[in-house]
């Protein structure tokens, strides 16, 4: 290469390296000289082959660290009770009156598409550790699941707030993973029966 070589590159690499990823670096040398492996592995290079190097030879360490391109499993239906309280979507049912648009059916889709980007925006924040972004946006989902009667919801969310400022990422990922489960169930319940009852 014009300006590093594969050991300073490898550093390089490893420099940039966000918290729990990893770029597999195979070092490919011209020659099988004595401790070229030790001083690759040293560089923090994963393995090591020389040249000469047959398709098999090639295959066989490939296969040690690329992961296999598989197609995504479909998505069944979340399975389980949603926290909701019924009582907001009928008090909001009862002002709706004849000929007029759908009110319940309106708050629901903003609400899911208003969720569904705040929960990307917290997602995108956990990868980038970003407290403040996090906390905002578990913030805003917070309030929107409390006008639709998702308490439990609107509860992990105001948990996650104090977590994500603490910048406990771990437990953060922990509650991210619960409430994207709840909003799922919320969100299957709501557009399969936007009266929230059991169909």
């Amino acid at each position: 290469m014009p300006e590093m070589d594969g050991y300073e590159a490898t550093a390089e690499i490893r420099r940039l390296e966000e918290p729990g990823s990893h770029v597999p670096i195979i070092a490919l040398t011209a020659n099988a000289l004595r401790g070229d492996r030790e001083r690759c592995l040293a560089a923090g290079m994963d393995d090591h082959v020389a040249k000469p190097i047959t398709s098999e030879v090639l295959r066989e360490v490939l296969s040690r660290w690329v992961m296999p391109v598989t197609e995504p499993e479909p998505v069944p239906d979340p399975v389980g009770e949603p926290g909701l309280d019924l009582g907001i979507l009928d008090s909001l049912r009862a002002m709706q009156r004849p000929g007029d648009p759908d009110l319940v059916g309106e708050v629901i889709g903003l609400f899911v598409a208003d969720a569904e980007r705040s929960i990307a925006r917290m997602r995108e924040t956990l990868d980038a550790a970003d407290p403040e972004g996090l906390k905002r946006a578990a913030h805003t989902l917070k309030g929107s699941s409390g006008n639709v009667g998702a308490f439990q919801l609107s509860g992990l969310c105001r948990e996650l707030e104090p977590v994500a400022l603490a910048g406990d990422w771990e437990r953060a990922a922990a509650l991210l993973g619960q409430l994207e489960v709840e909003f799922r169930l919320v969100r299957h319940r709501l557009l399969a029966d936007p009266a929230g009852h059991p169909s």
